[in-house]
């Protein structure tokens, strides 16, 4: 893994928590302890389908319909 999608991963761990989103990787480090004593379990379950959604995709479904669009679909119709 390459430099950036270590920063993506740190600035997105807030995201996954619950915790509202701080652009700077070191800040986000340095506020993990405050992520933590805010976690919101709701936002983590979501996260961790999306990812597994993402991630557990068979190749063959995934060469048809690209997962981020399948998950854009659940979205858009969760909303409605």
């Amino acid at each position: 893994m390459n430099g950036i999608g270590v920063i993506i991963i740190i600035i997105q761990a807030n995201a996954i928590l619950g915790s509202k989103v701080i652009g700077s990787p070191l800040k986000t480090l340095m506020n993990f302890g405050d992520t933590l004593a805010n976690f919101n379990l709701h936002s983590f379950i979501i996260g961790a389908i999306t990812l597994a959604i993402v991630f557990l995709t068979p190749s063959a479904v995934n060469r048809k319909v690209p997962s981020s669009l399948f998950l854009y679909d659940i979205k858009r119709s969760a909303w409605i």
